[in-house]
């Protein structure tokens, strides 16, 4: 007989002894499947955190009581720090070229690869030995031909995401303005660059997630947000977002 699948958290598996107490009890496992991935993490976390095996077994007891009773967090938990600690470990870079007078930043198409069709900033992953701000600066020569100094670079937001099934997307993306650089974007194999009015930014055809805080940023605003989105990237599953 095949195991019945149950849905694992952003960072955690669902341990064995988890795994057979919400199938034994349909009502807790309706509720377990109705909570995002990243409440799910937290209950996980919080059973896996115990030292001792009848401190653990009371854990998983109390999951099963506590998803029942329409509880969707464990109560007085500080938080999984294994899935900071995973999105830590993987950071990635975002730039908005900015004109303000003409109320105009640089989009570019990803042509393949991760986010490939996606309008968005120019940016990517860190290369080991690198930085935040010397990633962004090799990234924007290499995609669009564009020089930043890294003076000009202005960090205006930091976002955690977090993908249902896809823990090798979770990523920490660090998103930063610029209003002064050399060159003309042009296209390459990697990115297809376009100026977008303010007011008019193709939202349809970028990331999900980019309608409720690009506009905040481009208002002159710092926000601190975290996404988890399914494992295609297309819907929002949960998400917090902070001024600071």
């Amino acid at each position: 007989m095949t195991q019945q699948e149950v849905a694992a958290g952003v960072v955690h598996r669902v341990p064995a002894d988890l795994q057979k107490a919400l199938i034994f009890t349909p009502m807790a496992l309706a509720a377990w499947e109705n909570i995002t991935p990243l409440a799910r993490n937290e209950w996980i976390c919080w059973i896996l955190s115990a030292k001792k095996p009848e401190t653990r077994k009371l854990h998983v007891k109390r999951t099963v009581s506590e998803l029942k009773e329409g509880k969707r967090r464990p109560c007085c938990w500080a938080g999984c720090n294994h899935r900071l600690n995973n999105l830590l470990n993987q950071k990635t870079t975002l730039l908005f070229l900015h004109k303000p007078e003409e109320k105009k930043i640089l989009l570019g198409m990803k042509k393949r690869r991760f986010g490939k069709g996606k309008w968005n900033g120019i940016g990517g992953k860190l290369n080991e030995g690198e930085n935040i701000k010397e990633s962004l600066i090799r990234e924007t020569r290499e995609e669009i031909n564009v020089i930043v100094d890294q003076n000009n670079l202005v960090q205006v937001a930091t976002l955690d995401f977090s993908f249902k099934d896809k823990f090798e997307w979770n990523q920490q993306v660090h998103v930063f303005l610029a209003e002064k650089w050399e060159g003309e974007p042009v296209e390459t194999e990697e990115m297809l660059p376009r100026w977008y009015s303010i007011d008019s930014l193709p939202f349809k055809d970028m990331w999900v997630d980019d309608i409720h805080w690009l506009p905040s940023v481009l208002e002159g605003k710092k926000i601190n947000g975290s996404f988890t989105l399914d494992k295609t990237g297309d819907e929002i599953l949960d998400m917090k977002i902070k001024e600071i």
